[in-house]
């Protein structure tokens, strides 16, 4: 191949790399936040945001029977969430309990680059 074959490949790469990659940004930012269902009448697989004094937080709440004892899991923090590792240790917690993950203040989901520390 000529250096000019060589240059027009890069450049068809290099713009193949960058449609790729705001195919992902839109992805991440158009698709919702959800959690997979719990099947049965009294399961519960809920993501979703609470406002707690002015401040956007997000909780997972996930159990087999929604009249289980809760189970309030508080990641170790500050700034280590565990909510996207949930599905890797809490799916026997959820049959025996209902379990909520709360994402705080500034780690995770509920992070806000605006916020102050």
């Amino acid at each position: 191949m000529t250096v000019d074959r060589w240059q027009v490949l890069a450049k068809r790469l290099i713009s193949f790399a960058i449609m790729l990659a705001l195919l992902a940004c839109a992805t991440f930012v158009l698709w919702p936040a959800r959690t997979p269902e719990i099947g049965g009448l009294r399961g519960i697989a809920s993501l979703e945001t609470i406002d707690l004094n002015g401040a956007t937080q997000w909780i997972l709440i996930r159990g087999d029977d929604r009249a289980k004892p809760m189970l309030l899991f508080l990641h170790g923090g500050p700034g280590m969430p565990m909510m996207y590792l949930a599905h890797a240790f809490q799916r026997p917690l959820e049959h025996d309990f209902v379990v909520v993950q709360w994402d705080r203040r500034g780690a995770g989901k509920s992070f806000s680059a605006g916020e102050p520390e």
